[in-house]
C-alpha cells in the first residue's frame, strides 16, 4: 500500500510540474518591428505584472517617438500611449494618445492586437521580435 501511495504521488508531482511549465507565461521583453509598417520599432519590458514601451518610427521622413505603461494578464498587454515626437497636426487631429491591446504569442516572438487613438480611429497591430532571446 505504502508503495502504491508513493507512485500515486511521484506521477501526481509530475503531472503538476507538467502543467505549471504549460501555464508559465512567455517573457515578450525584447525589440519588435510592426509587420504593417517596417520601420517602426518599439523596445518592450515587463516589471512583474507592468508593461513598459517605447517605440519611434518615420512617416513621410518625419519621425515620431513614443512611450507607454500598461499592464500584462497572462497573454495579454494593454497599455496606454503617448507620441512625443512627431507634427503638431497629430496634437490637432488628438492622435497623439491612444491603447493598445496585444496578445503575445505561445513563443513570444509576435503580438498581434488592436491600437486605438484617443478619436477613436482604431487598427490591427501585428509586433515581430526582432532580437533573438
Amino acid at each position: 500500500m505504502y508503495n502504491k501511495s508513493l507512485s500515486i504521488s511521484c506521477v501526481l508531482a509530475i503531472l503538476f510540474f507538467a502543467v505549471s511549465v504549460a501555464f508559465a507565461e512567455v517573457s515578450f521583453d525584447g525589440i519588435y518591428e510592426q509587420v504593417e509598417d517596417a520601420g517602426s520599432t518599439a523596445i518592450y519590458a515587463q516589471d512583474g505584472n507592468t508593461v513598459y514601451v517605447t517605440g519611434h518610427y518615420v512617416i513621410s521622413g518625419q519621425p515620431r517617438v513614443w512611450y507607454g505603461k500598461g499592464q500584462r494578464e497572462g497573454n495579454t498587454i494593454s497599455y496606454t500611449y503617448k507620441i512625443t515626437v512627431g507634427p503638431s497636426r497629430l496634437a490637432a487631429e488628438n492622435k497623439h494618445t491612444g491603447k493598445h491591446v496585444l496578445t503575445i504569442s505561445s513563443d513570444g516572438k509576435t503580438m498581434t492586437g488592436k491600437a486605438t487613438a484617443s478619436d477613436g480611429t482604431s487598427g490591427a497591430v501585428t509586433m515581430k521580435r526582432k532580437t533573438a532571446r
